[in-house]
C-alpha cells in the first residue's frame, strides 16, 4: 500500500453549467479498478447562498443540501441536475441526515438545535434542544436515535450527543477528542467515528455501549470520516495547521483495532471523504477559498488516479446512487457538483 503522495493527474473533463429557476435559486471487482473510458463530466447545479452539508435520499434520486446561510434545506434532483423549493429550518443549519423510509430529514443548527424535517410537508416538524454548536449528524438505521457533534463555540467541546426520536431530546452524551466535527456509522450500525479538528483524533465509539472504544491520532485537525462499504477500512481526513492547510492527508484506519494500516500524503488541503457504493474508489475533497477539487484514489493500491476540478472552497462530498457517481457540496461556489467519472459506463 502506497504510504505517500503518488504525484498529481489532472484530468481534463466536460463541464455542463445548469441554470437554476429563480424559486431554486432562493432557495468491476474489489481487485481491480476499470480504466475510466472517457473524461468525467462535471455538472454544476446553484442550490443556495453556502452550501455546507449533502445527504442522498435513500432511492438515490434525490440530493439534499444545507445551506447555513440562506437557513434552508435544498432538493436537488440529480437526473435533472435541477434544485427544488427550499425548505426554512433553523438559524445556520450545518450538516443533515435523512431517515431509510425517506420521510424525516435531522438537521443540526449551529445556535444549539437539531431540527427534524418532514420532507413530505416540507415543514419543521419538531426539534432538540441541547449541545453547544452542533455540526455534525449521523442517524441509526432505525431513524429513532441520532448522534450530534456539538463543535463548541467559544472553546471546542468534547462532546457527542445521543437524541431520541420519540421524546424529542438529549438522552445521552459520550465523551471524544476536542472539537469533534464529522461523524461516520459503520455499515452494521456498530461503531461511530468522530473526527475531532482540535484534538487531531478520530475517536471509536461502540454504539451499543455508548463507549469510546480507541482514540486514533491523525497526526493532523481531523475534518471527515468515511467507511468502507464492507466496514473493514475507516479512511480520515487530516490537514497538519502549521503552515496552514498544507498537509492534507489521507489515514487509513482499521476499526476493528483501531490501529492506523497507511496514510496517504495529497500535498493540499483536504476535507470530506467517501467511498464508492462498489468499493473501488476513495473520493477526498481538496479546497482553497478559490478552488476546489475531488482528487480520486484507487482504494486497493490507494494511488492517485485523478483530480477532477469542481466548485470553490469544496466541503463535503457523497456518493451517488451508481460507483462512478458523486456529488460535492461548494461552500463558495453556491451550490453542487454532480460529477460522474464514468459517463460512458
Amino acid at each position: 500500500m502506497s504510504s505517500s503522495f503518488a504525484g498529481s493527474l489532472p484530468a481534463t473533463r466536460r463541464r455542463r453549467s445548469v441554470a437554476a429557476p429563480a424559486a431554486a435559486l432562493l432557495a468491476l471487482t474489489i481487485a481491480a479498478v476499470p480504466a475510466f473510458a472517457a473524461d468525467p463530466v462535471v455538472t454544476d447545479v446553484p442550490a443556495g447562498k453556502v452550501p455546507l452539508g449533502l445527504a442522498l435520499s435513500p432511492d438515490a434520486a434525490t440530493a439534499w443540501v444545507v445551506d447555513i446561510v440562506g437557513k434552508t434545506l435544498i432538493p436537488v434532483e440529480i437526473a435533472t441536475a435541477t434544485a427544488g423549493t427550499p425548505i426554512a429550518v433553523g438559524s445556520y443549519p450545518a450538516d443533515v441526515a435523512i431517515s431509510a423510509d425517506g420521510s424525516t430529514a435531522w438537521v443540526p443548527d449551529t445556535s444549539g438545535r437539531t431540527y427534524l424535517v418532514d420532507l413530505t410537508s416540507g415543514t419543521v416538524a419538531g426539534e432538540i434542544p441541547g449541545g453547544d454548536f452542533p455540526f455534525a449528524v449521523a442517524l441509526d438505521p432505525s431513524g429513532e436515535r441520532a448522534w450530534v457533534a456539538t463543535a463548541g463555540y467559544e472553546a471546542p467541546s468534547t462532546t457527542v450527543e445521543i437524541l431520541d426520536r420519540a421524546s424529542l431530546s438529549v438522552v445521552g452524551t459520550i465523551d471524544v477528542a476536542e472539537q469533534p466535527v464529522a461523524l461516520a456509522l459503520s455499515p452494521d450500525g456498530s461503531i461511530l467515528a468522530v473526527a475531532s479538528l482540535a484534538g487531531e483524533a478520530v475517536t471509536l465509539i461502540d454504539t451499543a455501549s455508548g463507549t469510546a472504544t480507541a482514540t486514533v491520532a491523525v497526526g493532523g485537525g481531523a475534518r471527515a470520516v468515511a467507511f468502507s462499504p464492507d466496514g473493514s477500512r475507516l479512511y480520515a481526513t487530516a490537514n497538519r495547521q502549521t503552515p496552514i492547510d498544507e498537509a492534507g492527508r489521507l489515514v487509513v484506519i482499521d476499526p476493528l483495532t483501531g490501529e492506523i494500516v497507511s496514510a496517504v500524503g495529497l500535498g493540499a488541503p483536504v476535507h470530506g471523504v467517501v467511498v464508492s457504493p462498489d468499493g473501488t474508489r476513495i473520493v477526498v475533497a481538496s479546497r482553497t477559498r478559490t478552488t476546489g477539487e475531488l482528487i480520486v484514489l484507487d482504494a486497493v493500491t490507494e494511488e492517485e488516479m485523478m483530480r477532477v476540478p469542481v466548485g470553490a472552497d469544496v466541503r463535503d462530498v457523497i456518493a451517488g446512487g451508481e460507483p462512478g457517481l458523486f456529488l460535492s457540496a461548494n461552500r463558495r461556489g453556491s451550490g453542487i457538483s454532480i460529477v460522474d467519472l464514468d459517463p460512458e459506463g
